[in-house]
Formats: C-alpha cells, structure tokens, sequence
C-alpha cells in the first residue's frame, strides 16, 4: 500500500519523496509521507487518495524547527527524514523490516537515485521527543557523524539515570516480598531506646546491634523504622560518602551497617551523637571543597556489627563506648528458631 501511495503520489520520476507506515499511542495507523516535486504541479489532495483513503496535508514545523526560506531544501531534507527515521511506532513486515518507502534517503543509505546529509541535531531533536529509541539515536549519531561525542554524552546520562530509576523500582518490589516473609520479636529495649527520641534531649544514645553474621541485625535494625537511610560502612575510616543524601524531611533514623572496627566508632563520638544547637562539617578535605553540613540531633541512629568485629574490648574500657547512657547493645544468637522461621531473638 504504501510503495503504491509514492509511486501515484511522485507520478514517477517527477518527483522525491519519503514515507512509513506508523501507529500512534491510540492504536491507529497513519502514513508519514513528505513530497518534493521537480517542478509546480497543480493538484488537490483528493488527488493522492488510496482505495478511498485521503491524506491530511498540514504544514510541517519539523519539530518546532520550522522552515528555513533561505535554505529551504535543507528544511525539506529534514521533514524527509523524520518521514524515514525508524521511530517508535514504526511498523514493520513480516520480515520484520520497516514499512518505508521512497527515493530519498539520508546519505548513509546505499540504495535510491538521491541522497542528503543528515546534521546530528535531526536525530537529537527526535529522540528529545522521545519518538526515537535510545538504541536507534545512538546509531543514527554514528551515522550522522556529527558532534557524536557530546551527544553520546547526554545519551548515556540520560540511560543511566532510566535504568537506576528502574533497578530501585525492581528492588523496592523484591524488598517488599522478602520483608513479608520476616518476623521479628519484639525487643523491649529497642522500643524504649525510641521512646528517648519523643522527647527533647541535649543528646540521644544509639543502638548497637551485636551478633553472627547472618542472624538479621540488619532487616531487624531497618524494621525499626519507615524509610531509614542505609549506609553501609564495613572497614572505611570514615562515614560513607552517602551520607550526603540524608534529608530530615525523607529519613527517619540512620542504619549504620557492617562496622568492622569499633574505634570507628570512637571516632565518630560527635556524629553519632549530634548536638541540639550546630549542624556537624562532614566529609571534611585539606582543601575543604568536599565538605558538608547536617543536622543530626534527635535522629535515631542503628549500629550493626559481627562478633569478628574489632576492638570488643573498647565496649567495657571506651568512656564513651563503654558507658551504656551512650549506647543500648542488643545482642543477637544463632538459633534454630531463627533458621526455621526468620524470627531474629535475642537478649540484651
């Protein structure tokens, strides 16, 4: 059908054209079809109509582009090629090869008797669209072999981001399903350690969870709260960088996780206890161009760590680990209970 509307449609040689057969986001199908005749001709519409169909002839802007008077076959080339690009919603055969038609094609294109340039800033205004795949504008930029370095640039951002907003969309479903099938005991030292926080002190303790691996210090300590942030620590000397993402407005306690060495937390006395009147400087640099600033008074904050953590000895003799107003330690046991129903026990 389509190879017949360009052959009635150029009358022959008179004329370039360029044209696919696309469906829209209703479901309908519609021709894309731009012709450039070789001289004046004097015909209506009605005259390309099809087995009783009749195009709409409307003015083209080429995507808010519009027509260039005085270079006005650079303008045509442009709407020929967004006649021939493979859009989304393009159709194909049963061969699986793209219902187009025509005689002017862009110049990578071997075959037709004409051919044009095609700027790189075609395919780009198409997929800024989103009518182009990031697949297909990436080869299209290739093609074009125009400014594709910058805008391979922009294009793989721009796929990053989509793919991590899809892998946490994917990994908050999985951590819905697996939360569902975790029971926990409740812990009457934990609930009173969140008690501390709904009232006004100069400072709060944190909580220790202390234990094997795998015995669910973790999901218990994120149970605790409704949207925590999870930093995870393991042997850095330092808070994680990450921890710039903490938002009073979004998070409501801290879990940090894996701590392989309890001088960190000596170390780390004044975040883990933040005072009520000043914001504390984090990721401090000689230079001081990495540094920034939270507030941290009254948010609960959770401390995992293994019996293989170091430094065990600083939770009796530390005067700052050691003293329980600093911290409430719960501890976590191995148990059958726990391996058969994912119940985490455990005593203080």
């Amino acid at each position: 059908m389509i190879e017949a509307l360009v052959l009635k449609g150029g009358m022959g040689s008179k004329v370039v054209s360029s044209s696919c057969l696309h469906r829209v986001s209703t479901g309908k199908l519609h021709v894309h079809m731009a012709l450039q005749f070789k001289k004046k001709i004097d015909r209506s519409s009605r005259f390309f109509g099809f087995e009783g169909l009749y195009p709409r002839a409307d003015a083209n802007d080429a995507l808010g582009e519009g027509l260039n008077r005085g270079k006005m076959q650079v303008s045509i080339n442009r709407i020929m090629f967004y006649c021939w690009a493979d859009k989304e919603g393009t159709q194909r055969n049963s061969k699986g090869e793209e219902c187009t038609a025509g005689n002017y094609f862009p110049a990578w294109v071997k075959e037709g008797a004409f051919t044009y340039p095609v700027p790189g800033r075609w395919p780009e205004s198409l997929w800024k669209a989103h009518k182009l795949s990031h697949e297909k504008y990436e080869a299209y930029l290739h093609l074009c072999r125009d400014g594709v370095l910058s805008r391979r640039r922009n294009l793989e951002t721009v796929r990053q981001r989509e793919e991590a907003v899809e892998e946490e969309a994917e990994m908050a479903e999985v951590a819905k399903r697996i939360r569902q099938t975790l029971v926990f005991t409740p812990r009457a030292e934990a609930v009173a350690w969140l008690d501390k926080f709904k009232e006004e002190q100069d400072r709060y303790p944190f909580l220790l969870l202390l234990g094997p691996s795998r015995t669910g210090k973790t999901e218990y300590a994120k149970s605790l709260f409704e949207n925590p942030l999870e930093l995870k620590v393991g042997a850095l000397g330092q808070l994680p960088d990450g921890l710039r993402a903490f938002s009073r407005k979004v998070h409501d306690g801290i879990i940090l996780d894996d701590v392989r060495a309890f001088s960190f937390l000596v170390q780390q006395q004044e975040k883990l206890q933040s005072k009520y009147d000043a914001r504390l400087e984090l990721g401090t640099t000689p230079g001081g161009q990495c540094a920034y600033h939270k507030w941290l008074w009254r948010i609960p904050i959770v401390v995992t760590a293994n019996n293989t953590t170091t430094g065990h000895d600083l939770l009796d003799s530390d005067d700052f680990l050691g003293n329980p107003a600093n911290r409430v330690l719960l501890r976590f046991e191995t148990g059958s209970q726990q391996q058969e129903t994912g119940t985490c026990v455990g005593r203080a």
